[in-house]
């Protein structure tokens, strides 16, 4: 006994010709420009991250995995309006056939229209409230903690509307061709480049060139003493005021708290800290409190690690240096404000780390003046004078920072 459904397979023909290809293009356009949109408002959203002076970089495969994933949620949005399309046959052959097309319809709105709404909220508001906010370290880690998640929007999108056409039509081998389609254009979308996030990132890095050379410079030298750090502390070294790197200035002032020997990749990192103004700290403490505004070693525990190490060994002279790190912005020359332009911005940010020490840290400043002076009055570290210029005593003077 053969049963005859009453379903009519769905091809061109019950669909319709001219409607066949105008929802194939309606689905192929919205695709696309959603696809762009998109593209174009992660880089929008990504910018809001220079508020907190860290512009967003995240790793290649990070950047990859949502590429395809919103080129998979654009792929299936647009199969959506193909479909919603396809149900607009009028054409009936059933008694609740045209119940079951509108109610396909209003499903495929429904769960295209949802995960959209979701998507373009939480797209939003996190960048909004997160990445404009100081200090943000990438602390809600998406691609690591929710991964899952983002492969299973497509596919429950795509499934959930051929599950609801099936009451009108028999699917049998249309879902696979629409599921080869919607992989193929995930891929083209996906592998096409629209927005050219160097052209951000450039940016954001030509404004730091100087310290970016010279951490360069200093692991370079480094090496040489057998000392190397790791990507991860690589990357912290060049962020300004995430978690992490607050986190690095505070451990690395710490160690030198201690009546231990500090270790020389410490040093290494102390000279390229003071040298990159970085700092651990997001308010200024008041009046009373002024001394903890510095976020490095202090003049004297330097003396101190100084005198632990014999005069010709390299820590000593990475200590000197540290002390001549400190020392330039204080001899730093007021730019002329009217012509900032001929000023590269580290020189800028220097003159202000001088208003800085005048304002914030004038006791610190003293007590790197009388560590300096005691210095060279002690014959055995002569050949490191050279580090130590004289401090120009206009220190405590007027100054006319940038405003």
């Amino acid at each position: 006994m053969k049963i005859k459904f009453s379903k009519e397979k769905i091809s061109i023909l019950v669909i319709g010709k001219k409607r066949f290809w105008i929802g194939i293009s309606a689905g192929l356009i919205s695709s696309v420009c959603l696809s762009f949109f998109i593209d174009y408002s992660r880089e929008v959203m990504r910018f809001l991250s220079v508020f907190s002076e860290d512009l967003l970089i995240l790793p290649e495969k990070e950047v990859v995995f949502f590429n395809y994933f919103f080129s998979a949620f654009s792929s299936v949005f647009g199969l959506g309006f193909t479909l919603w399309i396809w149900l607009s046959n009028p054409r009936n052959k059933r008694p609740k056939e045209r119940l079951f097309k509108n109610l396909a319809q209003t499903n495929i709105l429904l769960t295209t229209w949802m995960f959209w709404a979701f998507i373009a909220r939480y797209g939003t508001i996190i960048p909004i409230v997160l990445y404009s906010v100081r200090g943000y370290d990438n602390q809600l880690d998406l691609y690591s903690d929710f991964w899952l998640l983002f492969i299973l929007i497509p596919i429950v999108i795509f499934l959930n509307n051929w599950f609801i056409i099936r009451l009108v039509y028999k699917s049998g081998k249309w879902i696979l061709y629409s599921f080869t389609g919607v992989i193929v254009l995930t891929l083209i979308l996906a592998n096409t480049k629209t927005v050219n996030r160097n052209i951000l990132n450039d940016a954001y890095h030509k404004s730091y060139i100087e310290e970016y050379a010279f951490i360069k410079q200093e692991l370079n030298k480094a090496s040489l003493y057998n000392v190397n750090f790791d990507e991860n502390t690589r990357r912290i070294l060049k962020q300004v005021n995430t978690e992490s790197s607050k986190r690095m200035v505070n451990d690395v002032q710490t160690a030198f708290s201690s009546n231990n020997k500090v270790t020389l990749d410490t040093l290494i990192l102390e000279k390229i800290i003071v040298h990159n103004f970085k700092n651990k700290i997001f308010n200024l403490y008041g009046r009373n409190e002024k001394e903890k505004n510095w976020s490095y070693a202090y003049p004297v525990q330097i003396y101190k690690q100084i005198k632990m190490y014999e005069t010709d060994c390299i820590q000593v002279q990475y200590l000197f240096e540290i002390l001549n790190q400190m020392i330039l912005p204080l001899n730093a020359e007021e730019p002329i404000w009217d012509n900032t332009k001929k000023y590269s911005k580290y020189q800028v940010r220097q003159f202000n780390m001088k208003y800085f020490y005048k304002y914030q840290v004038k006791a610190v400043i003293t007590g790197l003046i009388r560590v300096v002076n005691k210095l060279k009055t002690e014959k055995q570290y002569e050949k490191y004078y050279y580090l130590l210029p004289e401090i120009k005593t206009d220190i405590f003077n007027e100054y006319h920072p940038q405003k």
